[in-house]
């Protein structure tokens, strides 16, 4: 895939229908290239929203959809730690010792873990696995139960491409990227979710940069304005949502 065709994949307008679809490629230059906030507008700093840890949001546009990111990074994790919490639940691959590994019966644990964490998911139904090369692709359904309380219940289907860490110089680097996929035709309120998540870690300062972006579109009858105003703190609180969860 042509790196110039990389902002086209993230098109919100996209529904890849089957697996065949999907890019069979998506190289990490152009994860990092999206990422890179240089091409982001600053929006929020949320100070302690951890222990003593901020985390950052930025915004930009994408062909016509608005993106939302944020960025933490967490000092002082050692490469055990990064190895068998951070990758393991938030990537899904487990190293042996020398490298990253994933058997085909797991493929789906970072997709099953979330809910663990992301406390507005109440229900994940995996409709198809697969791992080609090196990297693995998830079908599933997430049902989701949004804030107020008074909303429906919503169900997002999604293709996740889950790519195999790779060592860059000094860096372990591992990236997750959720796309659309064909929903039931039953399915009365349409709605989507697309995002881009890469963990960087530079093992010599044991530092990890951890990015998450995303452009979404809960449907029914709430307005997008009222969707992006709420976005930052909904994606920062899954920070110290997941922290806690492995024990950090």
């Amino acid at each position: 895939m042509a790196k110039s065709n990389f902002c086209n994949v993230l098109n919100s307008q996209n529904i890849f229908n089957d697996i065949d679809s999907l890019p069979s490629n998506i190289s990490l230059e152009e994860v990092q290239d999206f990422l890179n906030i240089d091409n982001w507008s600053h929006s929020k700093t949320f100070k302690n929203n951890y222990k003593t840890l901020k985390t950052y949001t930025y915004f930009k546009y994408n062909i016509l959809d608005y993106w939302c990111m944020r960025l933490t990074s967490i000092d002082s994790i050692d490469e055990k730690t990064f190895r068998e919490q951070f990758v393991l639940n938030l990537n899904g691959y487990v190293y042996n010792g020398s490298e990253y590994m994933i058997p085909e019966e797991k493929a789906d644990y970072r997709v099953l873990k979330e809910q663990e964490y992301i406390h507005s998911i109440v229900k994940t139904d995996v409709l198809k696995r697969d791992i080609r090369a090196n990297n693995v692709v998830v079908q599933f359904k997430n049902t989701y139960k949004l804030k107020p309380s008074i909303l429906s219940k919503r169900k997002f289907y999604q293709w996740v491409y889950i790519a195999k860490p790779v060592k860059v110089d000094n860096n372990e680097i591992s990236y997750v990227i959720t796309l659309r996929s064909e929903p039931d035709d039953n399915e009365r309120i349409k709605c989507y979710y697309v995002s881009i998540e890469m963990l960087k870690y530079n093992i010599d300062e044991q530092k990890l940069e951890w990015y998450m972006a995303t452009t979404s579109d809960a449907g029914g009858n709430i307005p997008k304005f009222l969707q992006r105003w709420g976005i930052d703190n909904a994606i920062v609180e899954d920070v110290p949502s997941f922290l806690k969860y492995i024990n950090y």
